[in-house]
């Protein structure tokens, strides 16, 4: 230790005379002097360093000053032999030498001239820095200075000085130009106050986008109060950047225009000033409204645009009510010959039927619409079929209502006519075509019966499409093939489909449905005319009638609104079904029999089912990919309707004449329900290939449900109530062997398995019928075995909705009488009552936990 303290002083020698010889400066002499005083301070204890001049006299702190110092000066003389430095070089030192501080910050990186290329928003932030590293710096001539401006300056802001050379004369030229150009405190305070009011609102409560809103406020507020405006300044700039952001763009233009030459911003007193003036001009330039306007080139499409007119007066000439002429039911159940007259005798227009004038001094464009000639279409005469024509105009105008003789009635009538050469529609298929190279495409073609032989295009498009017909018969795609005759006849199947008369037909084919005949062209989409939609229009005439009834007639109405329904006389169809339900039904030991309620057969007239049951079925299991819960509920839900009995699996046919329908199934989540999460639902309203679904051929039957409005008003009448659910009422009612092929499903067990076919053999729901059947034999039920359960036969007659039962007693004594009745009642014929509720709990306690545990309780408010 007393060899280490001896060596220090020789250093500080060392150190204090480098500046005689900078040659041993280094930092070999700084290095072991720092370790040695680090060594130093380690070993020595404090008692002892208090006793030494070497820490007792800070010799130390003192040596490293003294070291600082030379280093500064070197610098300072190295720096006045270097040449002029580039526009990246650090001004750190030179800047902070000029103004006058002793110490050198060298050790800082150095400071980077900004580029600037013309923007608006980054001129401050360029001028600001350029001028306090470059034109502020007195070591810098004004070449120097240009050279750094110059070499700064890109894109627009490079072109503005261009043509300035580049001398020590010009910078300051150069420098007035940028600022002219760029200085602009008008835009730069419309910038501020943009940025202010275009922030964005928090949508939510959060610190960090609190601060950044707060920052952005204090940025602008900074920045406007670098531009000297005070707090007056700024209500006004706000209130001229408000209005001015307000007005039309060439109303802006032209204040915009007005104020260029002006720097600071302008006021408010100007710009309403402006605003005055404008619209003086603008009042003095406009045209007078009497004015006409120019005519317009006729088109080459007869289209008229729809007229309009009101009168609470329009008295008719034939009848006490107010109403057009032609809207009068005395005057439309006339023969056109009898109307001529009526028209002659009341001195009408025989063009638009008014009283006003005659048909010559008509202003009406418009004219009959079968003949084009000058009268009005419900006085066109047929020569050879009048009676006929009478009876095609009649329908035309006697949908229009006629109102009460003492209403105040409002009318409006609206015409358009267009006259065009119809669209016929031609019948075109998607085909595939295979070369002998084994290259195949499939391509649209034209089926034409007036051609002898097949043509191809030369252009036939590489395609992956399906087998299918053409999806889109009205589309734009080109026609690659020309079928003709010679092949015609090869593809064309039975089966033919007709619309209304000037409706295209559909004709089956191996290629599928093919569609031909005339179509209205206004629907085809022609993507390549736009003027498209203007052809062939049809001719429209509609008359809107309001009626404002009086007040007799509003008490009529609600006399007839009150009156208590009757009971309507059943329909055909209805008879026609109840006849069949009793005729078909039977009942055995093992529960409830019916049968299907056709309107014809079976067998019925209904085309192929299982390839559209099928397709359902491969989309159903794309879904089981993409959600596994999913797949899950379904296999349980139908593994539990085979382990029930409901249905089975389905033998291979014996009699291949049997008559098979598939329906397709797809799962439906109920969020609500406390017992089945997933339902599976049967579509028995699929199309098949006949156009036809099962439904089609099914009966709805009569309606044997009562108005859920008067059972809710019965069930609340008493002090006592229940309510509970039917256990899968529909599935407890069996379907006879012999229908039970027409309700077939397919289904996979798993992914292991292949596709089988499936019968349900109880009431599907999905059905037509189901509701019908399901009620009705719920009746029959009470018919049967009523008289032994009196008081559960009125409940099953005028209490169930759907599947829910409701019903009440003045006395804890009688409702259990009820429930018990209701309960024995339902199990003769295998159903199962469950989610009980009641508004009583002691009720409950009579039931099993297990069939009213899924039941809530809910306190009712005072207007529920």
């Amino acid at each position: 230790m007393t060899e280490q303290l001896g060596g220090q002083p020789q250093f500080q020698r060392i150190i204090e005379r480098f500046l005689e010889n900078f040659k041993r400066i280094g930092k070999n002499n700084l290095s072991p002097f720092l370790n040695g005083h680090a060594a130093l301070a380690r070993t020595i204890s404090a008692d002892v360093r208090a006793t030494l001049p070497y820490f007792k006299e800070n010799q130390f702190e003192t040596t490293n000053a003294v070291y600082e110092a030379a280093l500064d000066y070197m610098a300072e003389c190295l720096e006045e032999l270097e040449p002029v430095v580039s526009p990246n070089h650090s001004f750190a030192a030179s800047t902070m030498r000029t103004d006058g501080s002793a110490f050198s910050l060298s050790h800082l990186p150095p400071i980077r001239l900004p580029p600037f290329d013309g923007n608006y928003d980054e001129w401050e932030q360029f001028r600001d820095r350029f001028t306090a590293l470059i034109r502020k710096n007195k070591e810098l001539d004004d070449f120097t200075r240009m050279h750094f401006l110059s070499s700064c300056l890109k894109g627009r802001a490079a072109e503005c000085i261009a043509n300035i050379a580049v001398t020590a004369d010009n910078f300051e030229i150069a420098w007035q130009t940028l600022t002219m150009r760029y200085e602009n405190k008008r835009r730069s305070l419309n910038a501020h106050l943009s940025s202010i009011l275009n922030l964005s609102v928090l949508s939510r409560e959060s610190a960090s986008e609190l601060r950044a809103l707060n920052d952005k406020v204090n940025v602008a507020i900074a920045s406007l109060e670098n531009l000297k405006r005070r707090p007056d300044d700024l209500w006004n700039d706000m209130l001229v950047h408000i209005v001015a952001q307000k007005l039309d763009p060439v109303t802006r233009k032209a204040w915009n225009l007005k104020e260029g030459d002006k720097d600071d911003p302008p006021s408010y007193v100007d710009l309403r000033r402006f605003l005055d003036s404008r619209t003086r001009a603008l009042e003095n330039f406009s045209p007078s409204p009497s004015a006409k306007a120019a005519p317009k080139a006729a088109t080459a499409s007869r289209i008229h645009s729809a007229t309009a007119s009101a009168n609470s007066q329009a008295k008719c000439p034939l009848c006490p009510a107010q109403h057009f002429i032609n809207s009068c039911p005395t005057f439309s159940g006339k023969n056109p010959s009898q109307r001529r007259d009526i028209v002659k005798q009341h001195k009408r227009c025989f063009n638009c039927l008014s009283a006003k004038h005659s048909v010559q001094a008509c202003p009406s464009k418009y004219s009959c619409r079968v003949c084009q000639q000058k009268h009005h279409s419900m006085l066109h005469v047929n020569p050879d079929s009048s009676s006929k024509l009478a009876e095609a105009d009649a329908p035309d105008s006697s949908s229009t209502a006629t109102p009460d003789p003492k209403c105040d009635v409002n009318f409006l009538s609206a015409s358009h006519t267009t006259r065009h050469k119809p669209s016929v529609l031609l019948a075109t298929a998607w085909v595939t075509v295979s070369a002998e190279s084994g290259r195949s495409a499939v391509v649209r073609a034209l089926l034409d019966q007036g051609s002898e032989m097949t043509f191809i295009s030369e252009n036939l498009a590489q395609t992956l499409r399906a087998r299918r017909a053409d999806e889109d018969p009205t589309s734009l795609c080109p026609i690659n093939i020309i079928i003709g005759a010679d092949l015609y006849s090869d593809i064309i199947l039975d089966g033919v489909r007709k619309g209304n008369p000037g409706l295209p037909l559909a004709q089956n084919s191996v290629l599928g449905w093919i569609i031909s005949g005339p179509i209205d062209a206004s629907s085809r989409d022609d993507r390549s005319n736009p003027s498209s939609v203007n052809r062939a229009l049809p001719s429209i005439s509609a008359h809107h009638l309001f009626n404002s009834p009086t007040l007799e007639a509003k008490l009529r109405r609600f006399w007839e609104v009150e009156e208590l329904p009757q009971n309507p006389t059943p329909a055909s169809k209805d008879v026609l079904c109840e006849k069949h339900f009793r005729a078909t039904h039977y009942r055995d030991p093992y529960g409830q029999y019916v049968r299907l309620p056709f309107k014809k057969g079976p067998p019925i007239s209904i085309g192929e089912s299982r390839p559209r049951a099928e397709q359902m079925l491969k989309a159903l299991t794309r879904r089981f990919r993409d959600k596994p819960a999913f797949e899950k509920e379904y296999r349980e839900f139908l593994e539990e309707y085979e382990r029930l009995g409901h249905m089975r699996l389905a033998a291979a046919p014996s009699d291949q004449t049997e008559q098979h329908v598939y329906i397709p199934h797809h799962g439906v989540i109920r969020e609500g329900s406390s017992t089945t999460h997933l339902r599976v639902v049967f579509n028995t309203s699929s199309v098949t290939s006949n156009g036809t679904s099962l439904n089609d051929h099914l009966h709805v039957g009569p309606k044997l449900q009562r108005e859920i409005m008067a059972i809710i008003m019965r069930w609340r009448q008493y002090r006592y109530v229940y309510s509970a659910d039917i256990a899968k009422m529909y599935r407890q009612i069996c379907i006879d062997s012999r229908d039970v092929n027409y309700q077939r499903i397919v289904w996979i067990r798993s992914c292991l398995e292949p596709l089988v076919s499936f019968i349900l053999l109880t009431v599907t729901y999905g059905m037509i019928c189901a509701p019908y059947l399901a009620l009705r034999v719920l009746e029959q039920l009470s018919l049967d075995e009523g008289q032994n359960f009196p008081l559960a036969t009125l409940i099953l007659r005028d209490n169930i909705y759907v599947d829910d039962v409701l019903f009440g007693a003045d006395d804890t004594f009688r409702i259990r009488q009820a429930c018990n009745q209701l309960v024995s009642l339902l199990r003769r014929g295998d159903f199962e009552l469950r989610k009980w509720a009641s508004n009583s709990p002691s009720l409950l306690s009579d039931l099993d936990a297990a069939d009213h545990g899924l039941a809530c309780h809910k306190q009712l408010a005072q207007d529920e």
